[in-house]
Parts: C-alpha cells; structure tokens; sequence
C-alpha cells in the first residue's frame, strides 16, 4: 500500500519500477494541487490525471506501456470538510472593457462615470488604457465582487446599460 496524501492511497499490481515512477507522479500532482488550492485534490481527478499520464507514455511516447494496476482506496471526506469548515464568500475577479463609440470620447470622464456606481460587495480596482485600433483605446477595468452580493449580469444591466 502507498499513501499517496492523507485521504487517498492505493495498491499495486504489476511491475514495481513502473508503479514507483507512476506514484512518484501522482504525489507530485497532488502536492502541487495542494499548494495551488489549499485543499486536497479530489480522487477521481487525481487518478484521471495519473492515467492520461499513462496514456499519454504508450499512445504518443512510442514507449512500452506501464504495466502495473491501481486499485485506489480514499476516504469520504465532504462530510467531514462540510461540518469542520466555516462558510466563506466567494470573491471574483473581473476585467471590464468600457470602449467609447469614437476617438473623441474623454476616457477620463467615462472611468469617473463607471467608478461612479456603488454597490455593496463591489470594489473597483486599477484601470488602463489598451489601444484597440488607430487613435481609438479601450479602458480596461478590473474590479471585485462578493458573489453572493452582486452578480456581473445584474451590475451590467441595471446600473451600467
């Protein structure tokens, strides 16, 4: 048995070189979604990612294929990761495009108009300008939102249409 994480390990049957190099790999995976995410990479794509790995080698290496079997074990952790964490708001990040109807729209006056708008759980961030063709830019604003208190459809219609 190899303990890949603390919520998943699995057993071998096959050639062990071969299962070392595949479980090396998946541990790697599943440290490097750890760190990305701070949370434990969920099962099915850890074992997704490890075969296509193992395809990957026979279909498009021009390798032998590795010859080994996994059969994973894992524990039910959604109801233990749902009672032990408190609930968190989801934050987005958003890029906005506001692009004037010719080249002698005032950028300045239509970011003060945007920025302008106040809704709760929205936080307007830094803004740009990117050219778009010959004397015509585009300003680019990024801007946060709580997900829960604001959606970019509803700000869109509502307060920027």
């Amino acid at each position: 048995m190899y303990k890949i994480d603390d919520h998943v390990a699995c057993a071998v049957a096959g050639i062990m070189s071969d299962a070392n190099r595949l479980i090396n790999t998946a541990m790697v995976q599943d440290q490097r979604y750890t760190f990305a995410y701070q949370e434990p990479m969920p099962v099915e794509q850890l074992i997704q990612s490890l075969y296509d790995n193992k395809q990957g080698y026979t279909q498009f290496g021009g390798l032998c294929p590795f010859g080994v079997s996994f059969p994973f074990a894992a524990e039910a952790r959604e109801a233990a990761k749902a009672s032990s964490e408190k609930k968190e708001s989801g934050k987005s990040s958003v890029f906005m495009d506001v692009k004037p109807w010719d080249d002698e729209a005032d950028m300045k006056k239509l970011e003060e108009a945007v920025h302008s708008i106040e809704v709760e759980g929205l936080l307007w961030g830094a803004s740009k300008l990117v050219p778009v063709s010959y004397r015509i830019n585009k300003k680019q604003i990024m801007l946060t939102i709580l997900d829960e208190l604001v959606l970019v459809d509803t700000l869109i219609e509502e307060r920027i249409t």
